[in-house]
């Protein structure tokens, strides 16, 4: 250091204000330095700059868990890793469902549409209780619904009790609805 920046050190000390903590602190910085100690931060400065990344290996929600990394390792993170998302773990994959898996939602399938439990191409077939022309996703179309399998007889049916007939009339044979 040579005799003007000297000066100016000594100047710039002269004028700012110190208080006793920031004196100190300047103080064990100075003598850690002289030592060749590095000092931590202050304490919740690295919490400041972490970022939530929920990451998950594959399309189950039991696959995923949350990351906390430094806020450009999160962005490559997320571009890295398909299934990833930011933020923590919400229970769900970043990746969508491929067909013939479980679901409990449309939102989960890559085709986005959930047929009976199963993801399924999009309206690739009709789901129990709606209108259906034989192309029920699981159970059978009777009466033009789609019905559990053997829940029930459909209309002209031979039947022995109104229970066995989907319309819920049996008179020999199932009937329409009075």
């Amino acid at each position: 250091m040579d005799g003007t920046q000297f000066d100016t050190l000594i100047k710039r000390l002269a004028i700012t204000p110190l208080t006793r903590t920031t004196a100190l602190r300047g103080l064990v910085a100075s003598a850690a330095a002289l030592a060749g100690v590095t000092l931590a931060a202050e304490p919740g400065a690295a919490k400041k700059n972490k970022r939530k990344v929920c990451h998950c290996t594959d399309e189950t929600a039991a696959s995923c868990k949350t990351l906390e990394v430094g806020k450009k390792a999160a962005r490559k993170h997320v571009r890295k890793h398909d299934c990833d998302y930011r933020g923590g773990r919400k229970d769900v994959s970043g990746c969508c469902f491929a067909d013939t898996l479980a679901c409990t939602s449309s939102a989960q399938c890559c085709s986005e549409f959930c047929g009976d439990g199963t993801c399924r191409p999009a309206s690739s077939c009709a789901v129990q209780g709606t209108a259906c022309t034989d192309n029920c996703c699981t159970g059978e179309c009777l009466d033009s619904l789609c019905r559990p399998t053997g829940a029930c007889k459909e209309l002209g049916a031979n039947c022995g009790a109104p229970a066995e007939c989907c319309s819920g009339t049996c008179v020999i044979t199932c009937m329409a609805a009075p």
